[in-house]
């Protein structure tokens, strides 16, 4: 087996062991042993143990395996193995594991022909290029102040009140909405159509949930809702 498949079976083992659930209400799915792409099994992990077994099988298949912020932001917490697990983080960071390595300006991803065309000085027709035909177009264009009048009034009242798509649609009817559950030490679970609706609903400051407690990591650590925990259904 794969050493970041070996870990991952010791943290299910573990979980067992301490009477813990974890899956998709409080978990991340980890693809193991290959990642996504090449392959679809996988297990339910903790946040953090999900960051450790990326940096693994970043080493194990040889290319990144894991986002960058949540990684950083695990690796600040100084895990057990942190030099080891920081190692694997630096080399899979940056050269041509980055997505960016190899990419240069656009100019220069053009073909020769297009290059040809676009370097055809004025009043040569259409041979000057489709590309610089684009930029001319639309360079230094503005608007009279007469036509921004006119598409002003056309807007008016086009999308207000019943007439907008979203009207009524507050909560969880609301597309962008997203549905929240809050887990209390004592693993009942409460749903929320979105934060909005939880953040009234618990009494916490829509900011301090949206920013703080739903950030993977960020639980809340001490006050009325030490031992809770937060997550997008």
């Amino acid at each position: 087996m794969l050493p970041n498949e070996v870990f991952a079976l010791e943290c299910r083992k573990r979980y067992e062991e301490q009477g813990l659930i974890v899956d998709k209400s409080n978990g991340q799915f980890a693809h193991c042993p290959l990642p996504k792409g090449m392959g679809e099994e996988g297990v339910y992990l903790l946040w953090g143990d999900h960051q450790h077994q990326g940096l693994l099988q970043s080493r194990d298949v040889g290319r990144r395996c894991y986002y960058t912020y949540q990684v950083k932001l695990w690796l600040d917490t100084f895990p057990e193995g942190f030099f080891e697990l920081y190692e694997i983080y630096d080399e899979f960071i940056s050269g041509k594991h980055s997505p960016t390595y190899g990419r240069t300006c656009w100019k220069n991803e053009l073909t020769q022909q297009q290059r040809t065309c676009f370097d055809k000085p004025e009043g040569e027709g259409w041979e000057r290029g489709w590309l610089q035909k684009t930029i001319d177009k639309n360079s230094g264009r503005t608007l009279t102040e007469e036509t921004k009048k006119k598409m002003s009034k056309a807007h008016i009242g086009k999308h207000t009140g019943e007439k907008n798509p979203n009207y009524g649609r507050t909560g969880a009817l609301h597309p962008n909405s997203k549905a929240i559950v809050a887990i209390q030490p004592d693993g009942t679970e409460l749903h929320y159509g979105g934060i909005c609706e939880a953040a009234r609903e618990l009494g916490i400051p829509q900011g301090h949930l949206s920013g703080r407690y739903l950030n993977p990591g960020k639980q809340p650590k001490g006050g009325k809702f030490e031992g809770w925990q937060f997550f997008y259904a």
